[in-house]
């Protein structure tokens, strides 16, 4: 601890002292301690808490309040319409995907049944021309 000897010393020393102390306090109620008691409590002890209100804090109070609730309703409602608006894209890209299933699968059963066709008339003709050749040898 240093000696001070004049006053305009002592004076620059509470002065450095005062901004120390008021840049702590900023650092410190930034970070949530030490806040600043507000306006409203006249009194505060271990066992109560004394306020008084005037009616204009009040009012404000009470809009802060509604205008609050306001916009969380419409965050509320802008997520719920986004949710519909996904649920509704998805139902139309189900019943669009299933329309391709039931066309895929109309598109294989009518493939199959040329298949069979196919397969009936070539063993028809292979049919022909066995009886054919026979017809021919004899």
């Amino acid at each position: 601890m240093t000696k001070i000897n004049t006053p305009e010393e002592a004076l620059k020393k509470l002065k450095a002292r005062r901004k120390y102390m008021n840049e702590y306090m900023r650092k410190k109620r930034a970070n949530g301690i030490h806040k600043k008691v507000p306006k409203y409590i006249r009194k505060q002890t271990k066992e109560s808490i004394d306020m008084s209100f005037d009616a204009r804090a009040l009012y404000d109070a009470s809009r802060t309040c509604e205008r609050l609730r306001q916009e969380e309703y419409k965050s509320f409602r802008k997520g719920q319409a986004k949710l519909w608006k996904t649920i509704e894209d998805q139902a139309v890209q189900l019943r669009f995907n299933v329309d391709l299933i039931r066309k895929f699968k109309q598109a294989q059963e009518a493939t199959m049944e040329k298949l069979i066709d196919a397969d009936a008339e070539i063993a028809e003709l292979q049919h022909r021309i066995q009886k054919l050749e026979n017809e021919k040898l004899n």
